[in-house]
């Protein structure tokens, strides 16, 4: 058991503690197919293709190094230096209408773009592409007990 007590902050009824596994490798999975998640597929294609382009070392695939969750909270500096990095990277791209620009490895991990290694994508998307996914990445920290500096990988269901 841990006892987390950032998780589920925003819901008073669920539980802080809960149950962990030691030896299991996390994969936070895209199902690439899967109707329901079409509202997000331009941000699962910007993380695919950052993560599959011929040449590519971004972190987070199985045979790479894997992803490290942050919880800002206890890092906000690292975690503002990576939303800077991205912004800075943003601005050197045309922006469309009614787009966002999502950004990969996450700001919500330690290999995010600030960490200053050239190893990270950004693209603009659609904003609900990029809210929607944001919105389903943190109830996945939340629900499978993903914990400050826990590492995970990127798993695509084609």
């Amino acid at each position: 058991m841990d006892s987390a007590d950032y998780m589920f902050v925003l819901n008073p009824h669920f539980y802080h503690e809960g149950s962990i596994f030691a030896n299991v490798q996390l994969v936070f999975y895209y199902d690439m197919n899967n109707s329901y998640f079409n509202v997000m597929l331009e941000a699962f294609q910007h993380h695919k293709d950052a993560l599959t382009s011929p040449g590519s070392l971004i972190p987070g695939i199985q045979g790479r190094p894997p992803l490290t969750r942050m919880y800002s909270k206890y890092d906000l500096v690292q975690y503002n230096v990576n939303r800077k990095a991205k912004d800075a990277a943003c601005s050197k791209l045309s922006k469309p209408e009614r787009y966002e620009c999502d950004k990969f490895p996450f700001a919500s991990t330690y290999e995010g773009a600030g960490i200053g290694d050239g190893r990270f994508s950004v693209r603009y998307i659609p904003r609900a592409a990029n809210n929607t996914h944001g919105r389903w990445l943190a109830p996945w920290y939340a629900y499978d007990r993903i914990l400050h500096k826990d590492q995970f990988y990127i798993g695509f269901n084609e």
